[in-house]
Formats: structure tokens, C-alpha cells, sequence
């Protein structure tokens, strides 16, 4: 898939450029909250200098939480404008929101060179419904669309997919680079490659997981989703996290794949607290009083293998409750695993890179043949459909 790429604009300066990015970051609580994790941001700051150099007019537009169309101010853009600041050493203005007769004389006050940051466009529920008017709008301030918002590129927004309709559109830098080391997957992906799936719901990856199984060699299966698919096999998860819904679906899968690996067996409380005792069970064997957090030893020694002999890895989801010490250990020791592979390796989810972060000693992980995307339910989506929703404008003809 090529996409248009903003260095085949030929003059940029004093061009009026709506930049969609997905600056959708943790914030730190308070009353004056700051970005708690800046990678998003950070990984679209090529395409913001390499505009800024070029002497266009920037506008961003990004959102932020989940306001649901209402004004909520702890959702407010500001602090993140604040750290955009910080890493361009430049001023960063921001408007009061997407659509004002106010927002626009700010934007028609801008020079070349200059940049601005709309407020939280899930301010308004016109973005997620898509709305035509509102999509027409945000493209009246601009000349050119650009879209380097990877982590959102499933999702038929008006910021996505509405605003293209309008205004010539082209793909930023980090959409280039998310899009390449996906479809690498697809196209040239050496052997054998394998897939680590966890995290809680299975309904959201059932689909990539049918996509992986005709494609991959091996595909690992771990975290709360596991319980769905055990359940599914006839095995006793006691109280464990379980999609019921999700339960005849999973019964038409083949789940007797050979190359379908799920949890032997699993780490088990009765607790899901921080003072819980932890114990290892078979998978069959977890009590009615029990919630599986975790997969266990053996379970993570199988992983291993797979992982240590495998030449392209994808992985998204966590294998266990990793936040408490004692439900960590199936996530670390795919980590460990994943540190001491030499293969092509994909990690996607925001809750995968969190607990990678987390464990400090491991941050060596900025490595040539380790690719930490932006984002989670986008790569997953592409990796189920080969293609986006938001990608269609983009796409050379």
C-alpha cells in the first residue's frame, strides 16, 4: 500500500496544513495535570519540524480522553500543548475549540512558521458522528489535510475520514512508517513468525486472531482473553474474566489448531487485590473461588521456545494482571524472551508499552529490530483488514 506523502506537496509556505495527530496521552491527576508518557507525541515531531521548516501555517487537531461531547476540563488540550511546547522550543497557541468564529480569527492571524493547537475535538460529538457540517468547517481553515494519526486510523471520525472529503490529503510522517512495518508482516515476513495475543477482551481480537492463524506459525494466547478461550474448550475458569458472549463464537474457531497455543496452566487467587496469594494450577484445575491473573511456569517456558526460535514476532496485549508483582511474571518473562530475540518484532497496545516501560532495566529496547507502534485497536484492525478505514483518502491511485 503507498500512500501520498507530504514531500510530494511542492510549496508549503504560507499554507494553511490541519494536522490530524493522536496526542491522546496519560495525563497526571491534580488541578494542574502534565503529560504522564510523551511518545506520541515525540513520534510525530518529524512531520511538525519538517512542516514548520517549510514555513507552513500549522493546525493540530488531536483528542483526548473521552469527553463524549461535552466540555470536560480535565480533558482540556492545554496540557499537552504545554509539552509540545517543551519538545519544539516554540510557542504553541491553542483555540477554544474546533469551530468558532473566535478559532478561526486566530488561525487567519497566524504567520508561516507558526503553529496552533485545536482544543479537544471530542468536545464536540459531531467528530465522532462524523458530522458533514463540522467536517466542512474544520476544512474551511485550511488548504491541506495531513493525517498522522495512526492509533485513530480505524475509527470513521470527522477528523479522519470526514475532513479528506474536502481538502487535498496526504499521510504524515509516522502513518508512512506505522503503515511500512505492518505490512512488512504481511509481504516479507521471515520465518517462523509468530503472534503473542493478550490483554482482557477477546471480542476486539477475535478477528486478527483468525487473520494470524492462516498466515502465522505459531500464534500464543495469554492475559484475561485466555479465560474466554478456555471456557470456550470446556475448562473451568471458576470466577475468573470471562466474555460469555464471546463463548459460541469462540466454539467455531478451530481450537484444536496446532498452531493455536493456550495456557497450560495459570497463576490463581482468590483475590484480585494487592495482598493476594498467589498459587500455580493447571489450567483445568482452578477452583470456583478462583480468578486465573495470570499464565504460569510452564505456560511461559512453551512461550519461550516459540518466542527464542521465531524470526518475526507481533505482539499485543499484556499475559497476566501485570500491574500487581505477583500476577507479572508471565509478562516479564515474555519480555525477557522478546530482549533476547534477534527477530523482527512488532509491539503494539497501549497496556503492552506500559508494562515495558515499566520495567526499567529493559529500556534498551530502542533497538533496530524492535518496532513499538502508536498504537493498539488501529494495528490490530490492519492487521485483520490489510487496510484502514481512515487510509482510503491517502492511497496512491
Amino acid at each position: 500500500m503507498k500512500l501520498k506523502s507530504i514531500k510530494q506537496i511542492k510549496n508549503l509556505t504560507g499554507k494553511k496544513v490541519l494536522l490530524r495527530v493522536d496526542f491522546n496521552v496519560p495525563l497526571t491527576g491534580g488541578k494542574n495535570p502534565k503529560v504522564a508518557e510523551d511518545m506520541r507525541i515525540t513520534e510525530s515531531l518529524p512531520t511538525l519540524k519538517y512542516l514548520l521548516n517549510k514555513k507552513a501555517i500549522l493546525i493540530l487537531v488531536s483528542s483526548l480522553g473521552r469527553p463524549n461531547g461535552v466540555r470536560v476540563p480535565e480533558l482540556s488540550i492545554k496540557p499537552v500543548a504545554k509539552k509540545l511546547e517543551q519538545l519544539l522550543g516554540k510557542k504553541v497557541l491553542i483555540t477554544p475549540d474546533c469551530i468558532s468564529d473566535e478559532t478561526k480569527k486566530i488561525i487567519d492571524s497566524l504567520k508561516p512558521g507558526e503553529i496552533v493547537m485545536m482544543e479537544n475535538a471530542e468536545y464536540h460529538s459531531e467528530e465522532k458522528n462524523n458530522d458533514v457540517k463540522f467536517s466542512k468547517r474544520l476544512a474551511s481553515f485550511a488548504d491541506i489535510y495531513i493525517n498522522e494519526a495512526f492509533a485513530k486510523s480505524h475509527r470513521a471520525y470527522a477528523t479522519m475520514v470526514g475532513v479528506p472529503k474536502f481538502l487535498p490529503s496526504y499521510a504524515g510522517f509516522l502513518l508512512e512508517k506505522e503503515i511500512k512495518e505492518l505490512s512488512h508482516v504481511f509481504n516479507h515476513p521471515k520465518r517462523p513468525f509468530v503472534a503473542l495475543i493478550g490483554g482482557v477482551k477477546i471480542s476486539t481480537k477475535l478477528g486478527v486472531i483468525k487473520n494470524l492463524l492462516k498466515i502465522a506459525d505459531d500464534v500464543m494466547i495469554g492475559g484475561a482473553l485466555a479465560n474466554t478461550v478456555l471456557k470456550a474448550k470446556g475448562i473451568s475458569v471458576g470466577r475468573s474474566i470471562v466474555e460469555e458472549d464471546m463463548v459460541k463464537a469462540l466454539r467455531k474457531l478451530k481450537l484444536t489448531d496446532t498452531h493455536l497455543h493456550i495456557p497450560v496452566d495459570v497463576i490463581v487467587s482468590d483475590k484480585m487485590t494487592k495482598n493476594a496469594k498467589a498459587k500455580v494450577k493447571a489450567a483445568g484445575n482452578i477452583a470456583k473461588n478462583e480468578y486465573a491473573l495470570d499464565i504460569g511456569p510452564d505456560t511461559l517456558k512453551l512461550y519461550d521456545c516459540i518466542i527464542r526460535e521465531s524470526r518475526t514476532i507481533i505482539w499485543n496485549g499484556p499475559m497476566g494482571m501485570f500491574e500487581n508483582p505477583k500476577f507479572a511474571s508471565g509478562t516479564v518473562g515474555v519480555i525477557h524472551a522478546v530482549v533476547h530475540s534477534s527477530a523482527k518484532i512488532i509491539i503494539g497496545g497501549g497496556e503492552t508499552a506500559e508494562a515495558i516501560k515499566s520495567l526499567k532495566s529493559f529500556m534498551h529496547f530502542e533497538r533496530s529490530n524492535i518496532y513499538i507502534s502508536t498504537g493498539g485497536g488501529a494495528m490490530l484492525k490492519f492487521l485483520e483488514d490489510k487496510t484502514l478505514v481512515a487510509l482510503k483518502p491517502l492511497i496512491k491511485k
